[in-house]
């Protein structure tokens, strides 16, 4: 066996050694980033059960706790059906970070519109 086929040789599994690296980098930064535009949708679609709940007639009858409720197995069924993973708690913690962030924007709204009509 001559150098120049040692060399050859010594390159190809270099080559793969490296190839397959950045493989398994490429592959574990692209299931990050689907992870994070899945959780990103099942963010949107809370905000969308949130208002909805928020509007909607059949609603307007029900506690602030039984629409929160709603929206709660709603974001379930979609994150299920969507093939998402995530916790009850944190699934919890999002529909009530939605919740209070619609009370807020409605509360600035409120005053907003009162201070027009001083």
């Amino acid at each position: 066996m001559d150098f120049s086929s040692l060399l050859s040789q010594i390159i190809t599994i270099i080559s793969g050694l490296l190839f397959t690296g950045i493989s398994a980098l490429g592959a574990f930064y692209i299931k990050r980033l689907i992870d994070t535009a899945k959780k990103k949708t099942l963010l949107d679609e809370i905000n969308r059960y949130v208002l909805w709940a928020d509007q909607a007639e059949s609603f307007k009858l029900l506690s602030g706790k039984e629409k929160a409720q709603a929206v709660l197995e709603k974001a379930r069924q979609f994150a299920e059906e969507n093939g998402i993973t995530v916790g009850d708690k944190e699934l919890s913690l999002i529909v009530e970070r939605s919740v209070q962030s619609l009370r807020q924007l409605s509360n600035i709204g409120m005053r907003l519109s009162q201070s027009k009509k001083l």
